[in-house]
């Protein structure tokens, strides 16, 4: 999968001055664990996630999470040591309860959400060595050619990046935390020309949705885990509860209900594409 160009956003781990790298006591692991994780390296090597480590000074273990519906392994890595030597990337997050604000009001509402989210942004080169990781067993070492999740800043660099990609349409047309997209459209005729809009910037840059977490054409759904449609009226104390979970780097999902728009508008989407 193409990342999003390095002269857009690339992440970089500076390290604190009296910080040295770590290198985390390995971790036994069961067989079957084993073999799972193996799986799910193999499938990061082959699409470019990772490549293997040679002398690394920072290394981390792994933490498999098991995806219950399909019982495939997720990894995960400790990055405890490496986040505490990084200084924090202090680039302005948004205000949960404004962007609530902003999407509510709407006759229609997209949402969309990115496809494997941090890995469309790649890692600066010489950085790349200190997000190195061990497996069990002979499965050995490797290290992230993108910017995985785990990492101190990863959500400010994306939240940059998407504010560069979408910097004259947010606020207007759009919203967006993170990896989460919302096409609004105070009249529902407007609504097919905004989302070409969208559309049309995430094809420049390359940016990718996962169509599977995408919603198009309605009128009521939840962002950001507050209720928002043409009628809504955001409280006082949902707004702090907003700021609340902002400040943490909360994210919820999103679900919304098909209007009869959204039977046209992916009907269009589908022949853009080709299919």
């Amino acid at each position: 999968m193409p990342g999003l160009d390095r002269e857009l956003v690339k992440h970089k781990l500076p390290i604190k001055e009296g910080y040295l790298p770590v290198k985390q006591a390995r971790r036994r692991m069961s067989m079957d664990t084993e073999l799972k994780v193996k799986e799910e390296i193999e499938r990061l090597l082959k699409a470019g996630f990772i490549r293997p480590a040679i002398y690394a000074d920072w290394l981390a273990n792994i933490v498999p999470v098991l995806k219950r519906k399909t019982g495939a392994v997720r990894i995960c890595v400790d990055y405890r040591n490496l986040n505490e030597a990084s200084p924090k990337d202090e680039y302005p997050m948004p205000m949960a309860d404004m962007l609530v604000d902003g999407a509510a009001h709407n006759q229609m509402l997209s949402f969309m959400d990115g496809n494997a989210g941090y890995n469309q942004i790649m890692m600066v080169e010489e950085d790349i060595h200190k997000t190195a990781f061990m497996c069990p067993g002979h499965i050995g070492a490797f290290e992230y050619t993108v910017m995985p999740f785990g990492l101190r800043n990863a959500g400010a660099t994306y939240q940059r990046a998407m504010n560069s990609v979408f910097h004259d349409i947010i606020g207007h047309s759009l919203e967006v935390y993170i990896d989460d997209v919302v096409i609004k459209s105070p009249e529902e005729g407007n609504h097919m020309t905004n989302l070409r809009r969208a559309f049309l910037r995430m094809r420049q840059h390359k940016l990718k949705m996962n169509p599977k977490k995408c919603v198009f054409g309605v009128q009521a759904g939840n962002f950001l885990g507050f209720l928002g449609d043409k009628q809504i009226t955001i409280s006082e104390r949902d707004k702090q509860e907003s700021r609340k979970l902002s400040r943490k780097g909360v994210k919820l999902t999103i679900t919304g209900k098909i209007s009869q728009g959204a039977v046209e508008i992916r009907k269009e989407i589908s022949r853009k594409s080709g299919k």
